[in-house]
């Protein structure tokens, strides 16, 4: 590539850094020692790349490094290395839409406290919650403004190895598939192995979800003298919110199914249904309204159930979507920041 196409990176240009790194058409030249303490790979990378090697390429006077990376995505990364306030402790906006790129690099090139502050950043945006099953009525998610984020986030993270985060971002795209499901398949219509997988993670919860229903026990309405009244309306509403689709309905929610060019055209106008994990969201919002219809003490017991109901599929989560378990991931993050340690 001739040199009048390339173009340095200012901000990313010191003058007594000791090697040019290349990606795409920008230039970046770099302190090698940082670089070599902070990151195993390009400590490898740099013994191949010293001054007097006949074997490598220079670029005025400076050792030269082709990397095969985004630049922008480089751009970013580097400046999280050489700049400590690049990621603030509260990144705004901007920041956080470049965390993306800092988080495949710093796994890429083995940096592992940058990779760990970077995960740490995105799990404080996504979650207020450390607890396992914390996700149902939590608005922090639902409010974010730019929830394609979330969509593009699952298969960096599975990328760069950061699994325990993944089911917590599937199940806020099962909660809001029906807003969402055209976005996914758009973004993810490269990747059908991962759409294919977190489709049939909606099928086994869906499974999961009508095998417990039946099970949910409204014996303590049988006292009141209102007990038929009370259950029939109870089960109605569970019935007609969490039936469907029923797993040998499912292919109906499939956005393989849809038309694509009105997917691409007017993706609003294609109507999906409510997953059985929306369903039961709902039916476990909608019971407080019914505190009323119950006698002294059954609306609790009725609503504990329900609200178990939840916290199981949440348990079994991982195990729907083909990731390991909860103890398993819980074991890879502490194994990663042990290293950081």
């Amino acid at each position: 590539m001739a040199e009048l196409e390339l173009r340095r990176v200012p901000e990313l240009w010191y003058y007594n850094g000791g090697i040019v790194l290349q990606a795409g058409r920008s230039l970046f030249c770099v302190n090698q020692e940082i670089l070599s303490t902070q990151s195993s790979v390009f400590r490898d990378l740099f013994a191949f790349a010293q001054p007097g090697n006949d074997t490598g390429d220079t670029y005025h006077g400076h050792p030269l490094i082709v990397l095969h990376d985004d630049e922008t995505e480089l751009q970013s990364f580097l400046k999280a290395v050489f700049n400590s306030t690049f990621i603030p402790d509260l990144p705004d906006e901007e920041a956080f839409l470049q965390l993306p790129g800092v988080l495949r690099l710093s796994h890429k090139y083995d940096n592992v406290a940058l990779k760990c502050l970077t995960l740490e950043h995105l799990r404080n945006r996504f979650f207020t919650s450390d607890s396992l099953y914390s996700l149902i009525g939590d608005q922090t998610i639902a409010a974010m403004r730019n929830p394609t984020m979330i969509i593009r986030m699952v298969p960096i993270l599975i990328e760069t190895e950061a699994l325990w985060l993944v089911p917590r971002l599937l199940l806020f795209l099962e909660l809001n598939y029906r807003e969402l499901g055209a976005t996914l398949a758009h973004e993810w219509s490269g990747q059908p192995f991962l759409l294919q997988k977190f489709l049939r993670g909606m099928e086994l919860n869906s499974t999961f979800m009508h095998d417990a229903l039946d099970k949910i026990n409204y014996s303590c309405l049988d006292e009141d003298s209102l007990c038929q009244q009370n259950i029939n309306f109870l089960r109605g509403y569970a019935s007609s919110q969490a039936t469907y689709p029923s797993p040998t309905s499912q292919a109906s929610i499939l956005p393989s199914k849809l038309d694509k060019r009105k997917l691409k055209d007017s993706p609003a106008e294609q109507s999906l249904p409510l997953t059985a994990m929306m369903q039961l969201d709902r039916v476990n919002r909608k019971l407080d309204s019914f505190n009323a219809r119950f006698p002294n003490g059954c609306f609790e017991k009725i609503k504990l159930q329900f609200t178990e109901l939840l916290r199981r599929s949440w348990d079994h989560c991982p195990e729907f979507y083909g990731l390991p378990s909860w103890t398993k991931l819980c074991e890879m993050r502490a194994k990663l920041e042990n290293k950081d340690d």
